[in-house]
């Protein structure tokens, strides 16, 4: 294909399977019949695809579930989103699906099925779908308690002290049914006993579970919260399946307390590189952690939980996409962010940030796109020479929905 073609070209360092996720992550897939028919059967996305006006003025209603997750014919794992421009589309063809782009065949596809546990209910009735869990192809991502309190903080001109990146921690529908009370470290009994019985019975589709029960402002009451979840699931026969927690980053206290208690990682989300951009970005962490505070955890996580089980997620691109910084200027920061963090035996893992539309589209590149590629390119480059890889144990190609670092580590 000519345009995959180009990007080989313009980005040496980024394997060919890497560069056709990354196109397809920015310019997603064309609404169609079989889009539409897999949206029924397969794992539901975070939100459904809102058409566009013309799609609506041809008959299509205002939302229509589409799948979460689509994998490659390599294995990787790649998060759908539709877009009316995109070249790419799926066709079923009577052996299966195969994506196009434009009249080109390009290879076989598979959208991720509800895995077996997701229609299963707990004993008293709650099906697992409603408790607090999600599943990232081979990754069990548990949530019991969604709600972040950042939302509800206010600066002095009474904005809200969220990331500025994220819409999915805003306290609502789920974290009332879920119990999850504003304040409160520990989750409720009744909840905790549900999302540990959902997971149990997920064990035999994952390879990886991750912890994720929003920020409190009070980051004592979350350690508790992530201890009191590590303790349970460990408890209950757990630990064959490596077990990531990802609060904000707890004191050294509260860090050991979580090895001790069973899990093998943690991933303290710096999110962005510079004090500067942090405070911009992520002003709930500034306030009530702070930059430099952090960055001293996420060391004191790697001391206490050794090279290579300690992770930290990067957006990749909010800064360039909110004007914040220009591509090289950022391009230059994260790298040396990269540089200390892998020094420190920190491994960055960078997640795109999901807001510009195109990617590329004949030989035209966006900001955010060029930026992506070339950020991974570099922080490749930096793993390798610091001899670190990104620990397969706590996230692959087979989970890792919306990131290039372990596929572009496949072949190095």
């Amino acid at each position: 294909m000519q345009h995959l073609a180009h990007l080989a070209e313009r980005y040496p360092g980024i394997p060919e399977r890497a560069l056709l996720k990354a196109h397809l992550l920015f310019e997603g897939l064309r609404l169609n019949p079989t889009l539409v028919e897999a949206g029924r059967w397969a794992l539901p996305g975070f939100k459904p695809y809102a058409p566009t006006p013309e799609e609506r003025r041809a008959g299509l209603p205002a939302q229509v579930p589409i799948p979460y997750h689509m994998t490659l014919a390599g294995g990787e794992l790649v998060r759908v989103k539709c877009d009316a421009e995109s070249p790419y589309e799926v066709r079923d063809d009577g052996d299966g699906t195969l994506l196009w782009c434009g009249d080109q065949p390009v290879e076989r596809v598979a959208f991720q099925p509800r895995p077996g546990w997701y229609d299963r209910r707990s004993a008293d009735g709650r099906p697992f779908s409603t408790v607090g869990l999600s599943q990232h192809g081979d990754m069990l991502v548990v949530n019991a308690a969604p709600g972040c309190e950042f939302f509800l903080q206010k600066d002095g001109a009474g904005h809200s002290l969220q990331c500025r990146f994220c819409a999915y921690g805003r306290p609502d529908h789920r974290t009332r049914e879920l119990g999850q009370e504003v304040g409160q470290g520990p989750i409720r009994g009744d909840a905790l006993e549900r999302v540990v019985e959902g997971v149990v019975t997920a064990l035999p589709e994952v390879r990886h579970i991750y912890l994720v029960a929003g920020s409190l402002a009070d980051n004592r009451a979350e350690g508790e919260r992530y201890l009191q979840l590590t303790e349970a699931l460990c408890a209950a026969g757990v630990r064959q399946v490596p077990v990531t927690a990802g609060p904000s980053a707890l004191c050294r206290e509260d860090t050991a307390a979580l090895k001790a208690a069973g899990a093998a990682a943690v991933s303290y989300n710096l999110e962005v590189w510079g004090h500067d951009l942090f405070a911009a970005i992520c002003p709930g962490k500034e306030r009530f952690i702070g930059y430099r505070p952090w960055l001293e955890r996420l060391a004191d996580a790697a001391e206490i939980f050794g090279p290579g089980s300690v992770l930290t997620a990067m957006v990749a691109g909010i800064e360039v996409d909110q004007g914040l910084a220009t591509v090289e200027a950022a391009l230059d920061a994260a790298a040396e962010g990269a540089d200390w963090l892998l020094a420190h035996g920190i491994v960055p893992v960078y997640s795109l940030h999901w807001s510009t539309r195109h990617a590329t589209y004949g030989h035209v590149s966006s900001p955010a796109f060029d930026y992506f590629l070339r950020l991974n390119e570099r922080v490749a480059e930096l793993r390798r020479r610091h001899r670190h890889r990104v620990p397969g144990q706590i996230v692959c190609r087979a989970c890792a929905y919306m990131q290039l670092d372990p596929d572009c580590d496949a072949t190095a």
